[in-house]
C-alpha cells in the first residue's frame, strides 16, 4: 500500500504527512507541492511537483494505493467566483485523472459550509445548502466524484468542521490567540460575535479520524469530521490559555455545529 497526498505542504497536510508517517512507518507516502519543495528528512515521504495545467503521469497511483486529497486555492477569499469556474474545472480534471488509475480509496477534504448557517445541530442527511461560492464548489465536486467514482474505489467525503491547531496561518482565530495571547485587550475583540457557538476540533484529532476513515476499506460516502459539540469562541480562547481571561456573557446564542454519530460509529467498527 502506498497514500499520496494532495495539499500536503498546507496546514492540515504537513499534520497528517507527520501523524501518518508514525502510525504507517513502513508506508510510501507521495506528497504533492505545487510551489516550492518542502524540506524533508523522512526517507518515506517523497514529494512530488504538481500542476494541474500540464501534462502530469500519475505512475505511482495503483490499485494498492490510497489517495487523500486535500488541495484547494484561494482559501480564505471563500467568496470569490473562482471556486466554481477555473477551480472546479480543475478539481475535476485532477479527480477524474485520479479515478482513471483506479486506487484503493479515495478521501477527499469537504467543509462544513455546505450545510450553509443553519443554526443547528446537523447530520450528513441534513439540507445542503451552501452559502458561498468555496462551498458551492466543494459541493459540486462531490457530486461530480460520485457520478464517476468506479466501484472498485472506496469513497469518503470528510465534511470539516472549524479546527485549530499549532502553526495554522494567521488569518485563523488560534492563529491569531497565538499572535496576541499576552494582549487580553487584543484577544478580546477577536471576537466579533459574542453569541457565537461552533464546533472546534484540534487539528491531532483531525488527523486521526482521516486515518481511520482512510484505512476503513469502504464506502463511507459522506462523514462529519467535528466534535459533536457546540462552544462559545470566549470559552474556546480561555480553554487555549487555560485560564479565564474572557468574561463570558452569552445570551441568545446562536450555534452551528455537527452531530459525530456516523463517524463515532465507524471508530467503533475499526477497534473490531
Amino acid at each position: 500500500m502506498n497514500i499520496v497526498i494532495s495539499g500536503s505542504t498546507g496546514f492540515i497536510g504537513k499534520h497528517l504527512i507527520n501523524f501518518l508517517v508514525k502510525k504507517l512507518p513502513n508506508v510510501k507516502i507521495y506528497a504533492l507541492y505545487n510551489k516550492k519543495l518542502p524540506i524533508n528528512k523522512n526517507p518515506s515521504v517523497k514529494f512530488v511537483k504538481f500542476s494541474s495545467e500540464k501534462k502530469f503521469k500519475y505512475h505511482f497511483i495503483n490499485k494498492n494505493t490510497s489517495v487523500i486529497h486535500l488541495a484547494w486555492d484561494y482559501i480564505p477569499n471563500y467568496d470569490t467566483i473562482k471556486h466554481k469556474t477555473t477551480h472546479l474545472r480543475l478539481q475535476k480534471k485532477f479527480i477524474k485523472k485520479v479515478l482513471d488509475e483506479k486506487p484503493q480509496s479515495l478521501f477527499v477534504m469537504g467543509t462544513c459550509f455546505e450545510y450553509g448557517f443553519p443554526k443547528q445541530k446537523v447530520d450528513e442527511l441534513s439540507e445542503i445548502s451552501p452559502l458561498n461560492s468555496y462551498a458551492q464548489a466543494k459541493n459540486l465536486l462531490r457530486i461530480y466524484i460520485k457520478k464517476i467514482k468506479p466501484k472498485y474505489t472506496n469513497f469518503t467525503w470528510g465534511r470539516l468542521f472549524y479546527v485549530y491547531g499549532k502553526n495554522q496561518p494567521t488569518h485563523t482565530l488560534y492563529g491569531q490567540y497565538i499572535n496576541y495571547k499576552n494582549d487580553k485587550n487584543k484577544l478580546k475583540n477577536l471576537i466579533k460575535n459574542k453569541n457565537l457557538e461552533l464546533d472546534y476540533l484540534n487539528i491531532n484529532s483531525v488527523c486521526r479520524y482521516v486515518y481511520i476513515l482512510l484505512l476503513n476499506k469502504k464506502n463511507n460516502n459522506e462523514v462529519n469530521i467535528c466534535s459533536g459539540k457546540k462552544i462559545s469562541l470566549q470559552n474556546l480562547l480561555n480553554k487555549w490559555s487555560k485560564k479565564k481571561m474572557i468574561k463570558i456573557k452569552n445570551k441568545n446564542s446562536k450555534f452551528f455545529y455537527g452531530s459525530n454519530t456516523k463517524l463515532k460509529s465507524i471508530i467503533h467498527e475499526s477497534k473490531k
